[in-house]
């Protein structure tokens, strides 16, 4: 057997160094958690003023915005200056959250269960790319910014793969499970969701699901997903509660942009 001390001594310092790094990067990451607010458009700008309002004092602008550009055939520059102030100050980081969230020849359970948000489960490569880069569109001109991450309605990503976001100047996807970029193995996600579709108890199974997905990868990364509907439905104040207790666990807020830095 080769004593230890001579193993050391015939370490690169380098590469000793190299996997220092690495370590400490994996503990940073462990330690930080994401929030996200889903269904930033201009019909639900009260509610996203509220919830705005809660998170804020917590953990300042480390808030991604998932923003839907046309919802439901509403233009994202339709004159609403207050929406457009919104947008770009509350959040530390914008991501395209599909173009109308809603699809009206998707008829499945997804579609059923959701309201049809499922907006690229019927869609073409070719139309899913024309929307993508529709919304980029959109966004650019009446918010000023180019956005990287993309996060589909309804979780469904439909025809869209990596090569097709990359086209369009996105760099990674968020999902219900992984945060996937196109040079790096996805992270693991555990994902709290509180917005299940039209039936408001299915909060309880979202709230669940993200349990269960800690609990299964204790290395994943906490990601808090928040939706208008949080609102009347009473489960924003579960939404903080884990957010306080994840900052009381010394846990940090982090964009997903930032997050991918690290990497």
């Amino acid at each position: 057997m080769v004593p230890a001390r001579c193993c050391q001594q015939h370490l690169d310092p380098t590469a000793v160094q190299i996997v220092r790094v690495t370590i400490l990067l994996r503990d940073q990451i462990a330690r930080q958690f994401l929030v996200i607010v889903h269904d930033v458009a201009s019909p639900f700008l009260a509610p996203l003023q509220q919830i705005n309002a809660e998170l804020l004092p917590l953990i300042g602008r480390a808030v991604a915005g998932a923003v839907v550009p046309c919802w439901h055939g509403l233009q994202l520059c339709s004159g609403d200056d207050l929406f457009t102030i919104h947008a770009r100050d509350a959040y530390g980081e914008l991501l395209l959250h599909g173009y109308t969230h809603y699809s009206a020849r998707a008829w499945s359970p997804v579609a059923l269960l959701t309201a049809q948000a499922n907006e690229f489960t019927a869609l073409t490569p070719s139309a899913a790319m024309r929307r993508i880069q529709a919304g980029q569109s959109e966004i650019a001109h009446c918010l000023g910014v180019t956005v990287r991450g993309f996060v589909a309605p309804a979780w469904q990503v439909g025809p869209i793969t990596p090569a097709i976001l990359s086209a369009c100047g996105l760099t990674y996807q968020l999902g219900l499970s992984k945060l996937r970029t196109l040079d790096h193995a996805p992270l693991q996600l555990a994902v709290w969701s509180w917005d299940c579709g039209q039936f408001a108890p299915l909060g309880l199974a979202g709230e669940a699901f993200g349990t269960f997905q800690q609990i299964l990868h204790p290395s994943a990364i906490p990601c808090i997903v928040l939706h208008p509907r949080d609102l009347q439905r009473g489960y924003l104040e579960r939404a903080l509660h884990l957010v306080r207790r994840l900052l009381a666990l010394g846990w940090q807020p982090i964009l997903p942009g930032e997050l991918l830095t690290h990497l």
